[in-house]
């Protein structure tokens, strides 16, 4: 997805089922892990404030159990 640079975005894994334990990994367009979340919890979060404009890529593993699940990504504002 495209990312704009100094924005912040909050990014959310939300699983429909309650027994999963999802984490959230962020590349940049160079595939250096920017940002991620791999905690124990059954969802993911990170926000991100890229430094440049590009495309950024999601990956989203389940460490335990299936469940289905929703991604949101929010912005939150330009920082100056």
């Amino acid at each position: 997805m495209e990312l704009r640079d100094g924005v912040k975005y909050s990014i959310y894994v939300n699983p429909t089922e309650p027994h999963v334990d999802f984490d959230l990994y962020i590349y940049d367009e160079n595939g250096n892990l920017i940002e991620y979340d791999s905690s124990a919890d059954s969802d993911a979060y990170c926000f991100i404030i890229p430094n440049h404009t590009g495309s950024f890529r999601l990956l989203i593993k389940s460490e335990a159990g299936f469940s289905k699940y929703y991604i949101r990504v929010v912005q939150e504002r330009k920082l100056d």
